[in-house]
């Protein structure tokens, strides 16, 4: 119930604006593409916590700060999801801002994930992110 709330917050927040112009038009494109981002990272959230990932106190500054790919010198792959991927795409997606283009993180979260309690759900989420920006960039 409560990811229900967050969700249809999130969806209130980001309501398509009325359209007038072909401005507003691609504007309205825009904003679907945000809310779906969205609702994918409402359901990543989600996933990592009923399956126990999610942590209430964050890593290290020195953690955080890692130049690696997914921090992955410093951070679990559900800490650089948690941590550093939610809060990047939210910021985004919460001040409109253009997102990134063609990515993957799903083949990251399937092999670190794989065999842990959840993977699948969440490396299920993390495809459907991918998805989203692989149609989005075409």
């Amino acid at each position: 119930m409560r990811s229900f709330h967050r969700l249809l917050c999130f969806l209130i927040c980001l309501r398509e604006p009325e359209i007038s112009t072909h401005a507003a038009k691609e504007e309205s494109i825009i904003m679907n593409q945000h809310q779906k981002v969205g609702v994918l990272l409402v359901q990543l959230q989600d996933a990592l916590e009923q399956h126990g990932y999610w942590q209430p106190t964050p890593p290290s500054e020195d953690k955080l700060a890692s130049t690696e790919p997914f921090a992955i010198d410093t951070l679990s792959c559900t800490e650089w999801l948690q941590w550093i991927f939610l809060p990047k795409m939210q910021f985004l997606v919460e001040h409109n801002f253009p997102l990134p283009q063609a990515f993957s993180i799903s083949p990251y979260v399937e092999e670190a994930l794989k065999g842990a309690e959840g993977g699948q759900a969440i490396t299920q989420v993390s495809v459907d992110i991918d998805a989203l920006f692989s149609h989005a960039s075409q």
